[in-house]
């Protein structure tokens, strides 16, 4: 089994995932981190360079790359379930939880480093978090991650699985 989290940039995946990896001592993938080892670029400069068509590419073979795992924690990038039907496959491959934070809280933190929220972040932000709940929405969990410690979102997971 694997466990995989999803949600919006900021709202503590990589935190949780870290975590999660400790109580479970499965492996721990950061989607993003991997598509920068293997590219050699970061995001933002894939981004930059080579667009967001071609990140989300890359997105889809690291999925492809990562159907045959088990005993994982998959930490995934904001985007990586919304596009190319990768939400249902996700599903497939593990433990869904989507990690919900209210708008208001994203907006409060520094996000200048995500690719999609550069410029005019609130606004990008609330567009971004509409047309994505929906997908983030079919995770078989949903945790609210906010207002509350990492040790209790992993404990709130863990009991959740079991």
């Amino acid at each position: 089994m694997n466990i995989i989290l999803i949600g919006m940039p900021g709202s503590g995946k990589s935190t949780v995932g870290e975590k999660l990896r400790e109580v479970t001592n499965f492996k721990l993938m950061d989607t993003d981190t991997y598509i920068e080892n293997k590219t050699g670029y970061s995001i933002e400069t894939i981004f930059k360079d080579k667009g967001e068509k071609y990140f989300r590419e890359l997105e889809r073979e690291v999925l492809c790359e990562i159907i045959n795992y088990d005993g994982y924690v998959i930490s995934t990038g904001g985007g990586f379930p919304i596009y190319n039907n990768n939400m249902e496959l996700l599903n497939k491959i593990g433990f869904t939880i989507f990690l919900r934070i209210p708008i208001e809280e994203l907006i409060k933190k520094d996000l200048s480093d995500r690719p999609l929220l550069a410029k005019s972040k609130e606004e990008a932000l609330k567009k971004l978090y509409k047309e994505r709940l929906p997908i983030y929405n079919k995770a078989r969990l949903i945790v609210d991650s906010n207002n509350t410690t990492v040790e209790s979102i992993v404990k709130n997971i863990i009991d959740k699985i079991k």
